[in-house]
Order: C-alpha cells, then sequence, then structure tokens
C-alpha cells in the first residue's frame, strides 16, 4: 500500500462529493499505535498486507518519545510486515464466516432490544 501522504496519493471521491485516500477501500484492520491490516485484488489475486503505521499521525510524540521519528524518516525505513497471498476460496470462506457473524450480532441486537 502506498503512503497516506505520498505527493502521488491517488484519491477517491464520495457521492456527496467528499475526497478521501482511495487505500481506505482496502483497510480491513486498524491498529492506532502499531500496524495496519490490508486486503487488495492485484493482478486478479488476492493479498493480505500487514503494515507498520507511523504512530504519530495522530497524536504528537511525548517529550520522552526516545523512537520518535519524522515522517520522512519513517518512509526511509518502511517495509511491510508482511504480503501474503489469499487463495480465492479462503476469501471465499472468510466472507461466509464474516456473513454468519453478521447474522448472529443481528439477532443479538434484536434480543437487546426486546429485553
Amino acid at each position: 500500500m502506498a503512503f497516506k501522504h505520498n505527493k502521488n496519493v491517488i484519491l477517491s471521491e464520495t457521492k456527496e462529493g467528499n475526497k478521501y485516500w482511495i487505500g481506505q477501500d482496502y483497510l480491513i484492520w486498524e491498529s492506532l499505535d502499531q500496524y495496519d491490516t490490508w486486503i487488495y485484488n492485484k493482478n486478479n489475486e488476492i493479498f493480505l498486507e500487514i503494515t507498520p503505521i507511523y504512530k504519530w499521525h495522530y497524536k504528537d510524540p511525548e517529550k520522552e518519545d526516545k523512537d520518535y521519528l519524522t515522517y520522512e524518516d519513517f518512509k526511509k525505513i518502511y517495509k511491510p510486515t508482511l504480503i501474503t497471498k489469499i487463495e480465492k476460496e479462503t476469501a471465499k470462506q472468510w466472507i461466509n464466516e464474516i456473513d454468519e457473524l453478521i447474522e448472529i450480532i443481528k439477532i443479538n441486537d434484536l434480543k437487546k432490544d426486546h429485553c
């Protein structure tokens, strides 16, 4: 995935006209201080990618933050932690399991509403 603040970043637009970084479409798990997890298609194959995050996007460094890096320095050492191809059958199984979990959540929400 590309850096969020790269000058070559590709922006997409919502129906309302708001612009956002297109990479957000592929983010499936976000951590505010360690890693992000992405899933995307490339050359008709599915990939799962885990990348370190630049933890000072959302907060200023503390004075005692000895590991602080500028964003420019972070980009110089940046590399994905994991990139792995996911078989299409595996992705289909994940989707089915997620659909089942969503149904369970809906049922539980209905039960809470009737208590």
